[in-house]
């Protein structure tokens, strides 16, 4: 709250800015959970390689059950940029919680709808990233198939699949 005039909301006291310099560009996702478990607070996460640098973040929130401890969402990764690019300003916020989840959102693949919080966002993104996996499964599956009558079958399936990820990301 000192340093960025904001008070204090929701169990975010302070927002962690951690810097990693990464030796290729692919990024291990189980490194950035094991950090996120270490400390207990909301980090972003700065990750260097080369002269490109881009964020991570996962939505982090104080445990309704215990509130010493943290429950920590799926990673999220922006996208590359060169480090000599201009940064973007800070969105506007009222507390470090709604500057905290305005960051993760801007991580987001999907933009958040009129209204929306950040926890029906990030189950919709959630949801979409299921029914792309559902998906794919399911374009191997028609690959594989022989039979006319299992491939119309898995056609229907796909379609009903292809209905809802649009449905959600309308």
């Amino acid at each position: 709250p000192e340093t960025t005039n904001l008070p204090e909301r929701g169990g975010v006291q302070e927002i962690q800015i951690i810097e990693l310099h990464q030796r290729s560009k692919g990024l291990d996702a189980p490194i950035l959970l094991a950090i996120d478990k270490v400390i207990p607070k909301p980090i972003l996460f700065h990750l260097r390689y080369g002269n490109q640098v881009r964020m991570a973040a996962a939505h982090k929130r104080p445990s309704e059950a215990d509130g010493s401890k943290w429950v920590i969402g799926e990673h999220y990764l922006g996208d590359w940029y060169p480090e000599t690019a201009d940064r973007q300003v800070l969105p506007i916020a009222l507390d470090l919680q709604g500057l905290y989840e305005q960051l993760v959102r801007g991580l987001l693949p999907q933009p958040a709808r009129p209204g929306e919080s950040i926890a029906a966002h990030l189950e919709r993104v959630e949801a979409i990233r299921r029914h792309e996996r559902e998906r794919a499964k399911l374009d191997a599956q028609l690959q594989r198939e022989k039979q006319f009558n299992r491939k119309v079958a898995i056609n229907a399936q796909l379609r009903t699949v292809n209905q809802q990820i649009e449905a959600l990301t309308a």
